[in-house]
């Protein structure tokens, strides 16, 4: 007789693994293939002949099974770059007329802000400009006190009355080398409060400092700037009443703009 008979064997399965590979630094995903054998129960159902009937009959047999799986491995790998950076100087733009050997060939070097340093802020006077921070290299060393600087203007020449900016040129001799370069320099008037230009200070100037210096100061000259260096017409290094004063005399048909009648202290009051 013929009967239906269900059989459990362990099986052994046989796996093929993916496997994924994470470097640190520089992540890399490998997969590879990877065999595995695992133990598996797998119930088979059988058809057995026996003599008795009805009977179930239970058969544990080993069955060999393969199964693809995937598997996660972890890799590192280094990476060595090599990088190279090429640097460009920036060509001197200056103008050199040579008259030594290379030997002897100058850099001039200005090195301040004109909008915040005062050293090269001026009054529209007769007088040289200043050779502040003005520096003369030959290679490392600090030639500028052997050096011969010279400006060919006076910021009276300069000044056009009508703008406060300007860049004027000089020339540096040293050890038979002479070279030209420029510099930024502000001018304007001598009293000029409230920086509306023209060639001297006017009656609205001293009617600035006047009310600058009232306890409300409903006028703000800020301090250290070029404001304040204008209104500062004594060059004592505030503006007040006295600067106010000065303006005030500046404007007389008996001293008609002359600032050395306004005071005889007025030699004395120029940045030097």
């Amino acid at each position: 007789m013929t009967v239906p008979v269900t059989v459990t064997v362990p099986v052994v399965e046989t796996v093929v693994v993916t496997e994924t590979v994470i470097v640190p630094s520089e992540t890399v995903i490998v997969t590879v293939p990877v065999t595995v054998t695992v133990p598996v129960v797998e119930t088979v159902v059988v058809t057995e002949t026996v003599v008795v009937p009805s009977q179930t009959v239970i058969v544990t047999v080993p069955v060999t099974v393969t199964v693809p799986v995937v598997e996660t491995v972890i890799v590192t790998e280094t990476v060595i770059v090599t990088e190279t950076v090429i640097i460009t100087e920036a060509p001197d733009t200056s103008t050199t007329v040579t008259t030594g050997t290379g030997e002897n060939d100058i850099e001039i070097v200005t090195n301040y802000d004109v909008d915040k340093d005062s050293d090269q802020w001026y009054h529209n006077d007769n007088v040289e400009f200043f050779k502040n921070g003005i520096v003369v290299m030959l290679g490392d060393e600090d030639v500028t006190e052997d050096a011969v600087i010279k400006f060919a203007d006076t910021p009276a020449d300069v000044y056009d009355g009508e703008n406060f900016d300007y860049t004027v040129e000089f020339t540096v001799e040293y050890n038979g080398t002479t070279k030209t370069a420029s510099i930024p320099v502000k001018i304007g008037p001598r009293g000029d409060a409230n920086m509306s230009g023209g060639e001297l200070a006017d009656l609205y100037d001293a009617i600035t400092v006047a009310t600058f210096i009232l306890p409300t100061k409903p006028i703000d000259i800020p301090k250290g700037s070029f404001q304040e260096f204008l209104g500062d017409n004594n060059e004592d290094g505030v503006v007040d009443l006295y600067d106010a004063i000065n303006v005030a005399k500046l404007i007389l048909p008996t001293v008609n703009g002359d600032w050395t009648k306004v005071s005889n202290d007025y030699q004395n009051w120029i940045k030097t």
